[in-house]
């Protein structure tokens, strides 16, 4: 293994952010959490879903064993929605969808997804 020193950037950057950073840091968390309250209404307002309730994270993990889908992952990516497949952390009834990322692009997901539940019904 080796260790680096940080460059002379890299020092003045950090230093930056922790002298100047709490703002921005701030209006992150504002985003972020306003980004985990949608997909839980989402969540709440979709049948056959339920997600827990995170306060730390920026990874929404998402129930679907109520869609009764064996695969609720490939059901998402056929509908154009890549998550995190439940089955690589033992739990297949399950999908990770990472929440930090833009409110416009979140919310295309989200219709995506819709339409991948909707498709469940007509099966």
């Amino acid at each position: 293994a080796t260790i680096h020193d940080p460059s002379l950037f890299g020092y003045v950057a950090a230093l930056a952010a922790f002298r100047d950073g709490g703002p921005w840091l701030a209006a992150q968390l504002d985003y972020l959490r306003a980004n985990r309250d949608r997909v839980g209404q989402w969540v709440d307002s979709t049948p056959g879903l339920s997600m827990a309730r995170t306060e730390s994270t920026y990874l929404a993990w998402i129930d679907c064993a109520g869609l009764g889908v064996v695969d609720p992952n490939a059901l998402f990516l056929e509908h154009g929605v890549a998550l995190s497949p439940g089955s690589q952390f033992g739990a297949p009834a399950f999908v990770r969808l990472n929440f930090g990322t833009q409110r416009a692009r979140l919310e295309a997901a989200l219709a995506r997804m819709s339409s991948a539940v909707s498709s469940t019904r007509s099966r």
